[in-house]
């Protein structure tokens, strides 16, 4: 990084040690525990506990179709005057958000993984009706991603619903952009068609894959910390590594990440025993962590 990075300023110093020995841990981790070793069978991705088989199939590709074009939408089409973190001057700054640029938020990270876990989703079952062939590393693929997306996803719709958007409103910048449909689709959608695939679907999910989870979580800071080299921008304010606490908001981001994911592997092993009452408690308890309506000043 050049001299004028801020993660040769003061205070980065801590933060810097801090993620080098989190990423360290989780990659010593995932060699030990080596999530990318395990059994399936096919009907583990094309199996449903309860909707016929065609009906699956089509609710993965409409939400993959859907997904691929909200992405094309909201890269081609969608502007926003949004007030962003300037590392520079530390405050927050109207600038006009658009195109290619608008894929550098973790939102859209996940976004993005979600569109392709649907379409490989879609694919495999596709290929069950065709009765055509899937090579083996594309179903792994599938099992892996699926855990890894749904977390982070769950991750962006807390961090949204209790931290950015009470944060937007103390501080009495605009809240609209929160409440327009893109946004609403990536930071509310993604969450209830995750939790859709999991109640219907049979994907089985490995716990070993917290250290994807995790890496996942560390990748983004790691992206935009370059971001932020080449732009002066984080989208992001917590994320900036100067503070006294920052290397605790790190850890912390971190943790609920894997909390997310302790949460998924805990619902998915309670559906497994107790289909309809989990079912039921989790079309009450999702409502909690959405945001539908604008907060009164």
């Amino acid at each position: 990084m050049s001299n004028g990075s801020i993660w040769k300023q003061e205070g980065s110093k801590n933060t810097i040690l801090t993620i080098l020995i989190a990423t360290l841990i989780t990659i010593i981790a995932t060699l030990i525990l080596n999530p990318f070793d395990f059994n399936f069978t096919d009907s583990a991705i094309t199996g449903s506990k309860i909707i016929p088989f065609w009906a699956l199939t089509i609710f993965r590709t409409l939400v993959a179709i859907g997904g691929i074009l909200t992405i094309v939408y909201i890269v081609s089409f969608v502007k926003r005057d949004a007030l962003l973190y300037n590392t520079t001057s530390k405050e927050f700054e109207n600038i006009q958000f658009a195109g290619l640029w608008r894929l550098s938020t973790f939102t859209s990270w996940c976004f993005a993984g979600l569109s392709l876990a649907f379409t490989l989703l879609a694919i495999c079952s596709w290929a069950e009706i065709l009765d055509f062939s899937i090579p083996h590393i594309v179903l792994k693929l599938t099992i892996l991603m699926f855990p890894v997306i749904y977390s982070s996803s769950l991750f962006v719709t807390i961090i949204v619903t209790y931290i950015l958007i009470p944060e937007t409103q103390r501080s009495g910048r605009p809240l609209e952009n929160w409440f327009k449909i893109p946004e609403q689709i990536m930071h509310n959608l993604n969450t209830i068609v995750l939790t859709m695939e999991l109640v219907f679907g049979n994907i089985p999910i490995n716990f070993d894959v917290f250290t994807l989870v995790i890496l996942f979580g560390i990748s983004y800071i790691i992206f935009a910390a370059y971001n932020e080299k080449k732009t002066k921008i984080y989208f992001y304010s917590f994320l900036d590594p100067r503070g006294n606490k920052s290397p605790l908001i790190h850890i912390g981001l971190l943790a609920v990440s894997l909390i997310c994911f302790v949460a998924v592997f805990i619902i998915n092993l309670a559906l497994n025993q107790w289909y309809l009452q989990t079912t039921f408690l989790l079309i009450i308890g999702i409502p909690f962590i959405l945001y539908v309506k604008m907060p009164k000043p």
